[in-house]
C-alpha cells in the first residue's frame, strides 16, 4: 500500500499551527514563569530566576518548532504588551506623588519614554 506525502502535508501544517496558537504561547509563556517561581519559593535559589529561565525556555520553544519572533509578538505578545503597560504606570504613579513638583515632570517623561519603547 503507498501513502503519498502529499496526503500527510496538511496534517503536519495543521500541526504546526496549533504551536502557534495565541492561547498555546500564553498558556507555555506563563506556565514556565510561574512554574519556575514556584520552584525559586521552594529552593530559594537565586539561580531560579524566573524571567531569565522564561525568556530562555521561550527561545528554545520558539527555535524547536520555527516560530518566527514576529508571530510570537502578533500572537500572544500583544495581549502581554497590553496589560504590562498600564501595570508600569500603577507602579510608578505612587513614587510621582512623592517628588517635589519639578521631578513629577521627569517621572511621566520616563514613563512615556519607556512605553514607547
Amino acid at each position: 500500500m503507498y501513502i503519498s506525502l502529499s496526503a500527510k502535508e496538511p496534517n503536519i501544517t495543521m500541526t504546526m499551527k496549533i504551536f502557534e496558537n495565541p492561547l498555546v504561547l500564553l498558556a507555555i509563556t506563563f506556565g514556565v514563569y510561574y512554574g519556575v517561581l514556584m520552584l525559586q519559593q521552594k529552593y530559594k535559589s537565586v539561580f531560579l530566576n524566573p524571567v531569565m529561565l522564561a525568556v530562555s525556555v521561550l527561545i528554545g520553544y520558539l527555535v524547536i518548532f520555527n516560530i518566527s519572533y514576529e508571530t510570537y509578538e502578533s500572537n500572544a505578545g500583544m495581549y502581554i504588551d497590553f496589560w504590562l503597560k498600564p501595570l508600569l504606570w500603577l507602579w510608578v504613579y505612587p513614587y510621582t506623588n512623592n517628588f517635589p513638583r519639578s521631578r513629577n515632570n521627569s517621572c511621566l517623561f520616563w514613563y512615556l519614554s519607556l512605553w514607547v519603547v
